[in-house]
């Protein structure tokens, strides 16, 4: 019917009862067998006795097969559509530049569509108001409908499913819609009812009827992608890691309707192992340079320093050049260059074969504008990797990668995590206060980790599952601090209100000081009143090693009230060489190291108080886990 309305009826409509008998028509098809069927037809129709008794004053003067012409200078040329040059019309008319056998061949197919987008536009008599009509079905992402679409060329898109698809449906600027609302509707039940179309799919396959029936075709293998592995759900569970991650596209110079976009997404892995993706905060946009920096900057800004930033860094010296100016930008944030290896398909197999076998969520705020990043996300992602564009997929590729990969905890969060447990204090001023309670007999031990320009701090409290031997302990982290390393005075006054007589321990040497600076620091905490101690022989790995055993055996816990610890906990990875990345912690997890390996040496509140030396066994016993006799 598409190739009898329009190749066969319309120009001869436009010759009779149109009265525009004078223009020429310049038609094609893949087949010269096909050119020459509508030709025939429409030759027949004008020279009908139906025809001549309503527009008599349109009379052929010759009448080839493939040519005529009338008597007011009006003609049909006919020309297959590899041969597409030398003729011109006032209309072109495209009747399937592909055969489902051509479009499969990548040389064919690149070959058609080379001649649409070179040829075709050069064959018009009137190229501001001459037209040029395509009528096929979808045979592959990248037919010539798809580079026209991709392209933008401004085509009107007449686009009629077998089966209806709202989300797809139809609108013309001429005012028509597609007049179906009910999912699944057939297009032309008379002709093609249900059981017929379900009896077609079977030898078609999937790919066929993706194509040929519903116009949305997808890559023969199948694509990497299924929609139904994704789930809408209403929220992400707490303590989930988030990652931005950004594939880079387009220079000033390649700004076009066809370039690739810049893509920010955002990915996160939440407790339960499953990875969810933020669709309403898809960032993709066209940009230049400068624009592309100022953007991502403004987004971190908007996601906060809780979200890790990652980008892919090209090979080489200039690559790394480029990795280290954007890291620079984004300071104050954690910001990774991620080295990327193969091409785009085979960075997305990971999470292909993760969302297939486990399946991935995603967020969904029922805005308008969630809407449609959502069906231009899931139709690149159907499209993969056969699609015009990949920028959404990579970058999904990449947030799953920094998200499954380099992490050192393993352990969920919520296995560490403790409601804080709260007291009313009155302070020496006579004022009350909120303190975090902890039991007088729990050995209490303080460490400082000095970072470049800031200070992190960790207090822990040991509980022991053996009193006479103080190696078998499990270590809560009840308060943590990241102060200014030039507030000394904001630093004295957090040590001296949690308790000036709680042990500090410090690292001699660390990634942005020497033993020298270290010295230094703690002769001012002398002179202070505090007695810090340097501990001799502190390995990073080893304390790591330390707390990793600690969670597997459940002998670590951390109050919820410290937030910044559980957001460096998260991101606490490793690198490509499977190095620590120490970039990512502010000292908080270095210091928790550092105490894991240090609990027996901490003192309790009584001790404070008493001046008593040493562990009381008995004392700990007693008060811990009430017993009083056999002492």
């Amino acid at each position: 019917m598409k190739s009898l309305i329009s190749s066969v009826f319309w120009p001869a409509w436009e010759w009779g009862p149109a009265g525009m008998p004078w223009l020429r028509y310049l038609t094609t098809s893949y087949s010269d067998a096909y050119v020459k069927r509508d030709s025939r037809k429409m030759r027949d129709l004008v020279n009908s006795n139906w025809y001549q008794a309503r527009w008599p004053h349109v009379k052929l003067v010759r009448t080839g097969e493939t040519s005529f012409e009338n008597t007011e200078k009006g003609n049909r040329e006919g020309r297959p559509f590899s041969g597409l040059t030398g003729g011109r019309g006032d209309r072109v008319i495209i009747d399937d530049p592909h055969s489902t056998e051509s479009a499969e061949s990548e040389l064919d197919r690149q070959t058609a569509i080379r001649i649409f987008t070179e040829s075709v536009p050069t064959r018009l008599n009137r190229p501001i108001d001459s037209a040029i009509l395509v009528i096929m079905q979808r045979l592959h992402v990248e037919d010539v409908t798809g580079k026209a679409l991709s392209l933008g060329l401004g085509y009107e898109h007449l686009m009629l499913p077998m089966e209806y698809e709202p989300d797809r449906q139809c609108h013309t600027s001429i005012g028509f819609k597609d007049r179906r609302t009910v999912e699944g509707e057939l297009l032309f039940p008379e002709r093609f009812p249900k059981e017929v179309v379900d009896r077609d799919k079977i030898p078609m396959g999937s790919y066929a009827v993706a194509g040929q029936f519903q116009q949305r075709p997808t890559l023969r293998e199948g694509g990497l992608f299924k929609r139904s592995w994704f789930h809408k759900v209403s929220a992400a569970q707490p303590g989930t890691r988030w990652v931005r991650y950004w594939d880079l596209a387009a220079t000033s110079e390649q700004l076009t309707t066809s370039a690739a976009y810049t893509v920010g997404m955002l990915v996160g892995r939440q407790q339960n192992g499953r990875f969810i993706i933020d669709i309403s905060a898809l960032e993709r946009f066209r940009s230049e340079g400068h624009g592309v920096r100022k953007r991502i900057k403004e987004i971190a800004k908007d996601d906060g320093t809780s979200v890790e930033i990652g980008f892919p860094q090209d090979p080489g010296q200039a690559g790394k050049v480029q990795a280290r100016d954007f890291v620079q930008m984004l300071g104050g944030y954690v910001a990774y260059p991620q080295l990327e290896s193969g091409d785009k398909a085979t960075r997305a197999e990971p999470v292909a074969s993760h969302a297939e076998m486990v399946g991935m969520d995603y967020l969904d705020d029922g805005t308008p504008e969630t809407a449609e990043k959502l069906r231009s996300f899931f139709a690149e992602l159907e499209d993969f990797p056969g699609g015009k564009f990949k920028d959404q997929v990579d970058a999904l590729s990449g947030a799953f990668a920094r998200l499954h990969t380099g992490g050192i905890f393993d352990t969920s969060e919520f296995e560490l995590r403790m409601d804080t447990p709260f007291e009313k204090r009155r302070l020496m001023n006579g004022t009350d206060t909120m303190v975090v309670r902890l039991a007088p007999v729990w050995p209490r031990v303080c460490a400082i980790e000095l970072e470049r320009t800031r200070v992190g701090i960790v207090w822990a409290a040991a509980q022991f599952l053996d009193s006479n031997d103080l190696t078998k302990n499990t270590m809560t982290i009840y308060e943590v601090a990241s102060v200014a390393r030039t507030n000394y005075g904001a630093i004295t006054e957090l040590l001296r209100q949690r308790g000036q007589w709680i042990p500090i321990l410090i690292d001699p040497e660390g990634k942005d000081r020497t033993l020298t600076e270290t010295e230094a620091f703690c002769d001012k905490l002398m002179t202070s009143g505090f007695s810090p101690l340097m501990v001799d022989g502190f390995k990073l790995e080893a304390g790591v090693e330390d707390l990793v055993n600690r969670m597997a055996e459940a002998r670590l816990k951390v109050f919820d009230i410290n937030a910044e610890w559980f957001n460096q906990f998260r991101r606490f990875t490793r690198d490509e060489k499977n190095e620590i990345v120490i970039s990512n912690d502010t000292g908080l997890i270095r210091a928790s190291a550092l105490l894991s390996q240090n609990m027996q040496m901490g003192v309790t509140e009584n001790q404070a108080s008493s001046d008593a030396q040493g562990f009381d066994p008995v004392e700990y016993d007693r008060i811990e886990n009430g017993n009083s006799g056999g002492y």
